[in-house]
């Protein structure tokens, strides 16, 4: 018996709200992370939209990447001076 018409029987009201809040519910509410994930990927244009701040994005790469040789350069040199 399906689990709808069990419930039907019990109460009637809840199977069309339950039916009405289902309705409602979007694909991608039901996929999951990973199919969120896989849909905004596969349809939205992400990659156009980055390319739009990759001068930001790159100068932020290029500031990390010149901290942490700072960083570790001093943790090399107070290693070797030990």
């Amino acid at each position: 018996m399906n689990i709808n018409k069990a419930y039907q029987k019990q109460t009637n009201t809840g199977v069309q709200v339950s039916h009405q809040i289902s309705e409602l519910k979007s694909p991608e509410s039901s996929m999951g992370l990973i199919g969120r994930f896989q849909h905004i990927i596969a349809i939205t244009d992400w990659d156009e939209n980055l390319l739009k701040y990759e001068k930001w994005i790159n100068q932020i790469c290029w500031t990390v990447i010149a901290v942490s040789i700072l960083f570790f350069t001093n943790v090399c040199l107070s290693a070797l001076w030990m």
